[in-house]
């Protein structure tokens, strides 16, 4: 609003304020004497001493705005400058606009330098992909991005960062990128170590071989230290050549595999104490007679540098105490560390880690390492001595070594075998809680989960007659009675189909406590095939029963029928050979007559019943001529009655001898024969 003079508000408050500080001084006008000028010079005095209220006003309002920004400067300075995390603001073309001190220091570079650089300079190439797809993302998105990846500081040295990337506009309207870098170069070093240890570990545990274990280590630590090369000497008599490499040239090799130190004659060289003098940095190392006090050396024994070339002239020095190659360094090898191997507090060997680019190691790192080659000597005692009972017991070697795979994947196998087992398998507690259970068994419940089975009652999952024997098992458990270990269970599966099982319970171990194992095992099939075949059973039983009655009455009816026939033959047919003898006869019709009488009686005798049910096998003529036999008939006589040659009768008196078991006996067929009548 404006006042009548023409004010503003906030003029018209400060005009206010001016004559209210004016009343506070007491400014009183002149005395007028009552002439225009007088009054109008009084007027105009009065208002010259407001004015100058509120001109002393304003300014200290200046000054106190002055301060607010002064301090607001600070407070940006504080906040924005020196945050523990990078701050740049990018434009639409990725240059950097405005970069705090922080990630200026990140990557070594003057904060002012940095300005209009394109960040793309200050990323590893090999890493350029992940900030063009960060960036895409967010211009796609136009949210928040993340990504991790690496810078390159100015000395060529690499780390990790992680970029939060946002979508901004600038005072303009123009886009801008404002992106928050966080260093976590030492979280990823971290997490690298952490993972090489634990592959280390995996290759010490998991490799047979002793120079598989060392070849898988070091490619291990050049793969994720990103080493030029890497190698490992080990004792071997009384050198330390390169037991594994990668990444040496063979020129190199050939200069620097041995460390024994030759005079001029090519004898050995051995110092004051009698030991083999080695040559260079490496033969120091080994031999022990490192400086501490040295920076170049740690308390553990070790060497390391990241720029071996400035370390030439202390290299030179060192002339009087031991040969000096340089090997490294004329490799171009700028960082390098070398690590003792000790086993029992002996030097038996020695990690060299090798780098082309300077900077690649810290006091951490290389106490990392000293960690690392001391699993590493503890590895390498315990596969020397591994191999060296391998090349004196092979085979005995070869089933311990089996022996002990086999234990070490016991428990994984036997979770392995119960998961994929087409029997049911529950692991229990004594008082009937599943601590697991197979895909089986909740298939043979008919189950989705584990957990559904678990809550379901077990009066619910078995039947009537199969929960009573349930209550009565885990009765005698808690009682500490004898129990069955092997029984029969009739389940309800969830969709109420009745399943039976046959139940084999026994003790295991499961993770160090006691428990039972419960293996199920579905008869359903095998019952219902028991119970057709004891249907089947009964039926024929009953089709027998029936087939016995109607041979009984088979039996009967013949022996009813030879009680008739025998009657019949004494009743009708003796009497009249009787009366026929009483007639006239020749010799001839009464020796027929003879026989008739004699065959009537054998018939109704058991003789031929028990000649035909003994001897099944004998012809009608063997039957007649032994019936004759047992008459007391020669063979002369028996050949003249059935008309046949005495040699042919003598034939037939062998086949039955034979038949009833008398050939080449002196027993009498006559008497055998009598004992059948």
């Amino acid at each position: 609003m404006t006042s009548r003079d023409g004010r503003t508000g906030g003029e018209a408050k400060l005009r206010r304020q001016a004559e209210k500080i004016a009343k506070r001084k007491t400014i009183q006008a002149p005395e007028t004497t009552g002439s225009p000028s007088v009054d109008e010079s009084g007027r105009l005095i009065q208002e010259l001493q407001l004015h100058q209220i509120e001109l002393e006003m304003q300014n200290d309002e200046l000054r106190r705005a002055e301060k607010e920004l002064d301090a607001e400067r600070e407070r940006y300075f504080d906040l924005y400058d020196l945050s523990p995390v990078g701050y740049c603001t990018l434009n639409e073309k990725g240059l950097i606009l405005e970069i705090n001190i922080t990630a200026a220091t990140f990557l070594g570079v003057a904060k002012g330098a940095m300005v209009k650089q394109p960040l793309t300079r200050f990323i590893l190439p090999e890493d350029q992909d992940i900030y063009y797809r960060h960036c895409k993302k967010l211009f796609e998105n136009d949210e928040l991005q993340t990504c991790e990846l690496r810078m390159v500081k100015k000395d060529g040295t690499t780390f990790w960062v992680h970029l939060i990337a946002s979508a901004a506009q600038d005072v303009k309207g123009r886009p801008v990128r404002r992106t928050v870098i966080s260093n976590i170069d030492e979280r990823k070093q971290a997490e690298g170590r952490q993972n090489l240890m634990t592959e280390i570990l995996g290759i010490i545990n998991e490799s047979p071989l002793l120079v598989e274990t060392i070849k898988g280590i070091l490619i291990s630590i050049k793969r994720e230290m990103g080493f030029d090369a890497v190698g490992i000497r080990l004792k071997s008599g009384d050198d330390f050549p390169y037991f594994v490499y990668d990444g040496f040239s063979d020129n190199f090799l050939i200069r620097e595999n041995t460390l024994i130190v030759h005079g001029q004659d090519g004898s050995v060289c051995r110092d004051g104490n009698g030991n083999i003098s080695l040559e260079c940095i490496c033969g120091l190392v080994i031999s022990g007679r490192t400086d501490p006090s040295n920076l170049l050396f740690t308390e553990g024994g070790s060497f390391w540098t990241n720029d071996s070339i400035t370390q030439l002239d202390f290299l030179l020095t060192q002339g009087q105490r031991f040969h000096h190659r340089n090997g490294c360094i004329h490799e171009g090898f700028r960082s390098a560390a070398l690590i003792p191997i000790r086993v029992n507090q002996e030097n038996v060997g020695l990690l060299q880690l090798n780098c082309r680019r300077k900077n690649c190691f810290t006091l951490d790192t290389i106490r990392y390492f000293e960690g690392l080659a001391s699993s590493v000597g503890i590895a390498l005692t315990r596969k020397q001595a591994e191999e060296a009972l391998q090349l004196a017991h092979d085979e005995l070697e070869q089933r311990v070594a089996s022996r002990t795979e086999e234990l070490l994947r016991s428990e994984e196998n036997f979770r392995r075998s119960m998961d994929e087992s087409p029997l049911g398998v529950r692991v229990v507690t004594p008082e009937g809680e599943t601590m697991y259970a197979n895909r089986a068994i909740i298939d043979i419940y008919g189950y989705d989960t584990i957990e559904e089975l678990k809550t379901t009652p077990t009066e619910k999952r078995y039947t009537p007659e199969s929960y009573a024997e349930f209550l009565i098992r885990r009765k005698k458990r808690r009682q500490g009675l004898d129990e069955a270990f092997e029984y029969p269970l009739s389940i309800v599966r969830k969709d109420g189909e009745v399943r039976h099982l046959q139940v084999l319970r026994k003790i295991i171990l499961w993770n160090g406590t006691r428990q039972y194992q419960v293996i199920y095992t579905d008869i359903t099939e095998r019952k219902r095939m028991e119970e057709a075949l004891l249907a089947k059973s009964q039926q024929l039983e009953q089709t027998n029963t029936a087939l016995r009655v109607l041979l009984r009455q088979r039996e009967e009816d013949l022996k009813e029928m030879g009680q008739r026939i025998v009657a019949n033959v004494q009743k009708l047919i003796l009497p009249y050979v009787k009366e026929i003898r009483k007639l006239r006869l020749t010799p001839s019709q009464s020796n027929y007559l003879d026989i008739i009488d004699s065959n009537l009686q054998h018939v109704v005798s058991p003789f031929l019943q028990n000649l035909a049910a003994f001897f099944t096998a004998f012809t009608p003529r063997e039957i007649q001529i032994a019936n004759l036999i047992m008459e007391g008939k020669t063979s002369k006589e028996i050949a003249e009655f059935i008309g046949t040659a005495p040699r042919s009768v003598e034939l037939h008196r062998n086949n039955i001898r034979k038949k009833l078991g008398l050939g080449g006996k002196k027993a009498n067929l006559r008497s055998f024969l009598l004992t059948l009548s």
